[in-house]
C-alpha cells in the first residue's frame, strides 16, 4: 500500500492524495474526520454523522419507504412499460420470479452430485448440509421465507447472475431456467456444458441425439411440453448422474436411459402420465430414484440388487400393482422407503405381507412412510431399527405403542371421528409434523395435550367450534410449535378460550388462516 501511495504522489494525475488507515472497529464519524485533516478542514462544528449526511442529501426530515408489494411492483411497471410488455412472448422473460427451493431439495442435489460426500448415512450427510445452508444464510448468500408448502431459499438476483457467470465461465454451466423458451440451446452449447439447467421453459424436445461428453446434470423439471422424447436422446451422456424430469408430462421414458452407466439420481416425482420405464438393469451407481406420483402400474426391470440405492419413493403411486417379490431385500444399503397411498400396498395380496416382512432384512433403513391401514402385519419386526416414520391414520387405524419411542414421526390423520373420548388416539408423543384432514374432534388442545416436541400443525375441513382451551393445557404446552395452519375451518367460532400460561407458544412464529 506503501509503495502505490508513493507511486500516486509522485504522478502528475491527481491534485491530492489522502491516506488515511481504515481499522477494523470502523467508525465512519472517525474516518470522515481522519479524512477532513488530511484536507485541512475542521469539521468539529458539523454535528454528528448523520446530520453531516442529512445535510450532503439536502433532507430535514427522514421519510421511510416501504417496498412495494410484487403485484404492485408489477403494476407499476406495466404502466411505465406501455402495452408491448403484455405481448405473451416478452410477458413471461420480463417477470421471471427466482425458483422457489426447499432446503432438503438443494440438500439432496449436493448429496448425489458428491458435494457433500458420502459419510455413512443419509441423516449425517443432511445434517452437513443444513450446516452448509446455515453458513450461506449467514453470510447473506441465501435467504430463507415460508410458503405454501413450508420453507424456502431463494439467491438474491445479483448473486444469482453472478454465479451463474463463474459457472458458465469455469464450469461449462448452461443454464436457461424460467425463461420462456421454446426452442432448445445450441448443440454447441450441450456439448460443451458439464450442468444444464432448461427448467420452466416449453422447449418440445421429441428428436435428435445432443452429444454431451462431459455432462453431469441434466435437469428439465416443470416442463409441460416434454411429453414425447427420442428413444436415443440420452445416448451420447456417458457420464451423466443426475437426470430430473419432475413435474414434467412425458408418458414414457425413452431406452437410452438404461446405458447411463455412471447415473446416480433418477428424479421423476410428478410426472402424472409416466406410465413405463426402461429396464434399469444396467445403472450401478443409482442412488435416489424417485417415482412418487406417477402413472406406472409395476416397478422397472432390473431394480434387484441395487447395492447402493439408498433411496426408494413409491408413495402416491395409485396403480403400482406388482412388485416383484424378493426384489427388496436386495437393496441392501436402502434407507429411505416412502410408499403411503401406494396401492400395491393395499391391495391386501399376499404378495404385499411378503414384503412388508422383507423389510426388516434392511439393515439401514431409518425412514419409513406408509398408510397405516395398509402396514399392520410384521410392523413390530420393522419399528426397531427406524429413527422416524410418516404415517396416515384412517378409520379403524391401530398404532402401534412401537411407534412410541422413535426419534421423530410425521402424522396424517383423515376423516377421523373422535368426538368421544374413547375414539381418542394417542399420538406417539415424539410426533414433529401433525396434519388433521376432515377430522371430527373434540379441540385441539384435548387431542396434543402430551405432545411437547411439535412443530407443525396443519388443520384442513374439520369441525371445531372452539380450537384450544386453556384449561387443558400443561405449562410450556406447545412450547415446540413453529407453524399452525387452519384452512376452511367454517365452524370455528374461538381460537383460545382462557388464559395463556407462561412458556405456551412461546416459539410459534407462523400463523396461517385460510378462508
Amino acid at each position: 500500500m506503501m509503495n502505490i501511495n508513493n507511486w500516486l504522489t509522485l504522478t502528475t494525475h491527481f491534485n491530492k492524495i489522502i491516506w488515511v488507515t481504515v481499522s477494523k472497529d470502523l467508525s465512519l464519524e472517525r474516518l470522515q474526520n481522519d479524512i477532513a485533516a488530511k484536507l485541512h478542514l475542521d469539521l468539529s462544528s458539523c454535528g454528528d454523522e448523520v446530520t453531516r449526511a442529512a445535510r450532503s442529501m439536502e433532507t430535514q426530515n427522514n421519510i421511510k419507504l416501504v417496498v412495494l408489494s410484487e403485484n404492485d411492483a408489477w403494476d407499476l411497471f406495466v404502466t411505465k412499460a406501455s402495452n408491448q410488455i403484455l405481448c405473451p412472448q416478452i410477458q413471461p422473460v420480463v417477470r421471471e420470479v427466482d425458483y422457489e427451493l426447499k432446503p432438503c431439495e438443494l440438500i439432496e442435489y449436493w448429496m448425489v452430485e458428491g458435494s457433500i460426500s458420502e459419510i455413512g448415512n443419509m441423516e449425517a450427510e443432511l445434517d452437513k448440509g443444513f450446516w452448509i445452508l446455515k453458513e450461506l444464510k449467514d453470510a447473506s448468500m441465501l435467504k430463507t421465507f415460508r410458503g405454501v408448502g413450508g420453507e424456502f431459499l431463494r439467491m438474491h438476483d445479483l448473486l444469482r447472475d453472478l454465479a451463474i457467470y463463474f459457472m458458465r465461465e469455469e464450469c461449462c454451466n448452461l443454464a436457461r431456467a424460467g425463461l420462456g423458451l421454446k426452442e432448445p440451446s445450441k448443440e454447441e452449447e450441450w456439448g460443451r456444458a458439464r450442468t444444464i439447467s432448461l427448467m420452466r421453459n416449453k422447449i418440445e424436445i421429441r428428436q435428435g441425439q445432443p452429444d454431451c461428453p462431459i455432462l453431469s446434470t441434466l435437469v428439465l423439471r416443470d416442463k409441460p411440453f416434454l411429453i414425447n422424447v427420442s428413444s436415443s436422446f440420452f445416448s451420447e451422456m456417458p457420464v451423466l448422474q443426475i437426470l430430473d424430469l419432475s413435474d414434467s408430462r412425458i408418458l414414457e421414458l425413452p431406452s437410452s436411459v438404461s446405458n447411463l452407466l455412471n447415473l446416480r439420481a433418477l428424479l421423476l416425482q410428478n410426472c402424472k402420465r409416466l406410465e413405463k420405464l426402461p429396464s434399469l438393469g444396467k445403472l450401478k451407481e443409482l442412488r435416489v430414484l424417485n417415482l412418487s406420483n406417477t402413472n406406472i402400474e409395476e416397478l422397472p426391470e432390473g431394480l434387484a440388487g441395487k447395492n447402493r440405492l439408498r433411496s426408494l419413493d413409491l408413495s402416491n403411486t395409485k396403480r403400482l400393482k406388482k412388485i416383484d417379490v424378493g426384489m427388496i431385500p436386495t437393496l441392501h444399503l436402502l434407507e429411505d422407503l416412502p410408499f403411503h397411498r401406494s396401492k400395491f400396498f393395499s391391495t391386501g395380496l399376499p404378495e404385499v405381507s411378503i414384503c412388508i416382512n422383507q423389510m426388516k432384512c434392511l439393515k439401514h433403513l431409518t425412514n419409513l412412510s406408509a398408510t397405516l391401514g395398509d402396514f399392520q402385519r410384521g410392523m413390530n419386526d420393522i419399528i426397531p431399527v427406524l429413527k422416524s416414520f410418516d404415517i396416515e391414520i384412517f378409520p379403524k387405524s391401530h398404532i402401534n405403542p412401537g411407534l412410541h419411542r422413535l426419534e421423530r414421526n410425521v402424522v396424517c390423520m383423515q376423516y377421523l371421528n373422535m368426538q368421544n373420548a374413547a375414539d381418542s388416539l394417542i399420538l406417539p408423543p415424539k410426533t414433529q409434523e401433525l396434519e388433521i384432514f376432515r377430522c371430527t374432534i373434540p379441540r385441539l388442545s384435548k387431542l396434543l395435550c402430551n405432545m411437547k416436541f411439535l412443530k407443525k400443525c396443519t388443520i384442513k375441513y374439520s369441525f371445531l367450534e372452539l380450537l384450544v382451551d386453556g384449561s387443558e393445557l400443561e405449562a410450556n404446552a406447545f412450547l415446540s410449535l413453529e407453524e399452525l395452519s387452519l384452512h376452511d375451518m367454517s365452524q370455528l367460532m374461538i381460537f383460545w378460550s382462557g388464559a395463556i400460561s407462561h412458556g405456551t407458544i412461546a416459539n410459534l412464529k407462523v400463523l396461517k388462516l385460510h378462508d
